[in-house]
């Protein structure tokens, strides 16, 4: 009797240090020492849309952190395309496969997970700006210029290698003339400098133009082409703050009624401050 109430005592410590978890696949990312590295691994996973799950693990006195993915049902093929998104950036990435298992109360090894949700690709922009409107009187030849604010929105998707990509519209407007700008933009955003980025890239519109201060036969309605330059500075992991500059080429033609002339519009400036949010 004695021997059984003892083996049933062990084999209670036993279940109770038992830990089983269901098979599942999880892809191992990379591992550093270096705790100031983190910050850029997770940008550079939130870029793929893969969420950050980090293991700090004491061994031999030192801390290591392990970088891996979210565990995957173990018959979901989703794994190999995370894999294959997450080794254009980490080459040395791989997947391994988990079974139940018994974690014993006397390991010597200390851990802590941290859990980050992966971000969305998508995104949302506002801005306000600054624009300058040049053009060519053709009863006079005299260059003429209208400058006035703007205000922009854009929803756009974030693709592999910081490409970003979006749908916009834009207002220019003052008392001489009012314009309208429905465009495609993308941009490659480079890699981070702490927590901001450079980025480059073009835009293609469509766009209206009519004159607030003259009689005219018609509003112009022209394409538009255009190239960015812009910094951003990372408030957080969804908000971003931002500022940049637009040069914009248009073919705009308006004729006056008032002394039978034509005003031609060639060109955009625009400087912007604006901020976005990424989901």
């Amino acid at each position: 009797m004695k021997f059984i109430f003892i083996t049933i005592l062990l084999l209670s410590v036993f279940l109770v240090n038992l830990s089983a978890e269901d098979s599942y696949k999880r892809i191992i990312i990379t591992k550093t020492i270096n705790e100031n590295s983190l910050n850029e691994i997770k940008s550079k996973l939130d870029q793929i849309g893969v969420a950050m799950f980090l293991k700090k693990s004491l061994h031999n006195n030192n801390y290591y952190y392990y970088v891996y993915s979210k565990k995957y049902n173990y018959y979901n093929n989703m794994v190999n395309s995370d894999l294959k998104k997450i080794k254009t950036i980490f080459k040395s990435a791989y997947i391994i496969e988990k079974k139940p298992k018994i974690i014993y109360a006397n390991s010597n090894q200390t851990t802590e997970e941290i859990i980050d949700t992966a971000l969305s690709n998508y995104f949302l922009t506002a801005s306000v700006g600054y624009a300058s409107i040049s053009g060519t009187n053709s009863s006079s030849t005299v260059d003429i210029t209208s400058s006035g604010l703007s205000f922009a929105i854009e929803g756009g998707y974030i693709f592999y290698d910081n490409i970003y990509t979006s749908l916009g519209y834009s207002s220019i407007s003052n008392s001489d003339l009012s314009l309208n700008d429905i465009y495609l933009s993308s941009y490659y955003q480079f890699d981070k400098i702490k927590n901001s980025n450079f980025y480059a890239g073009l835009l293609l519109g469509y766009s209206t133009l009519e004159l607030n201060n003259f009689s005219y036969t018609q509003s112009s309605k022209s394409s538009s082409l255009g190239i960015q330059l812009g910094f951003k500075y990372n408030f957080d992991k969804n908000i971003a703050f931002f500022t940049d500059y637009k040069g914009i080429l248009i073919d705009h033609i308006i004729k006056v009624v008032d002394d039978n002339s034509e005003i031609k519009f060639s060109f955009i400036h625009n400087v912007e401050f604006g901020v976005l949010y990424r989901f």
